[in-house]
């Protein structure tokens, strides 16, 4: 009975893998849930998991990279929500450190560039609005993407100069 309910917790977690990337944290909690549901022993679980970690489909520091390549590129997300999410998805520090790490060798990423994408997207939403308004919005933008303090205020005063001073010529 036990290696029926090996198998059947095997084909579960790769069904799930198939569809996407997951986490080892997930995929932990996703065959919890199932062994609950299933009326399974919960001792059950952890094999499987160290079945498909040996066997190289789940890896963390992959999924971190991934991770961190995809958020920065299609989402304008500064490092400190990158952090707080793989935080979330149950990766530890020492790994997510590691992804940092081996993504900025080979990537051509700069976190102002990102940050300045996307103010020039979000601010025709703001720029109607008095200047020390559009500012304020703009920098909680910035904050809510991730984007430090020193850099969110120096980027949007940038802008606002940039932006309030051609429209003062025209």
């Amino acid at each position: 009975m036990k290696e029926d309910e090996h198998s059947r917790l095997k084909t579960y977690a790769l069904r799930l893998l198939s569809r996407k990337l997951r986490t080892t944290f997930e995929i932990e909690v996703k065959l919890r849930l199932y062994c609950i549901r299933s009326k399974m022993p919960l001792a059950f679980f952890p094999p499987v998991v160290r079945e498909l970690t040996e066997l190289g489909l789940l890896n963390d520091l992959k999924y971190a990279e991934a991770w961190i390549i995809e958020r920065r590129k299609s989402k304008y997300r500064g490092d400190f929500v990158i952090v707080r999410e793989l935080g979330n998805k149950g990766i530890t520090k020492d790994i997510i450190d590691s992804a940092f790490t081996l993504t900025q060798k080979g990537e051509d990423y700069s976190e102002n560039d990102a940050a300045v994408a996307l103010l020039n997207k979000k601010f025709r939403l703001y720029k109607n609005l008095p200047k020390l308004e559009a500012k304020q919005k703009l920098t909680d933008l910035l904050f809510r993407y991730g984007f430090t303090y020193d850099d969110a205020n120096r980027l949007v005063d940038s802008i606002i100069k940039r932006e309030y001073n051609s429209e003062s010529r025209n």
